[in-house]
């Protein structure tokens, strides 16, 4: 049995880029990933990618910056240029869930911003 399911929590390194081939529409955007682990702090940049509808509602809602929860699957690319093998990893997002921006949140909290 293969099984393959990833779910992510982080903020846009970068604008969507919103492409159609072959009347699919596909974004792609590299989602920044935060880990702590006792004192130390790192971030793994993840490159996603979805497909359709999907697609074209993560290209109209996100900006560089923004969080986004995500589900999908990994896929590997593999490719080959000038004599080396080469791969790369990324995510079919296949769910996605927008989550609150922290600023907004605390600025609601005070009064500033009604909702």
């Amino acid at each position: 049995m293969n099984f393959s399911r990833t779910i992510l929590a982080g903020n846009l390194a970068n604008d969507p880029e919103m492409k159609s081939a072959k009347g699919t529409t596909i974004t792609k955007f590299t989602l920044a990933v935060n880990r702590k682990y006792k004192d130390k702090e790192s971030t793994a940049f993840i490159p996603c990618k979805a497909f359709g509808g999907l697609a074209e509602t993560l290209a109209k809602y996100l900006t560089k910056g923004k969080p986004v929860f995500v589900v999908g699957e990994l896929d590997e690319n593999r490719w080959e240029h000038e004599g080396k093998n080469y791969s790369r990893l990324e995510l079919i997002i296949n769910e996605f869930q927008f989550v609150p921006d922290g600023r907004r949140r605390e600025e609601s909290q005070t009064g500033n911003i009604p909702f």
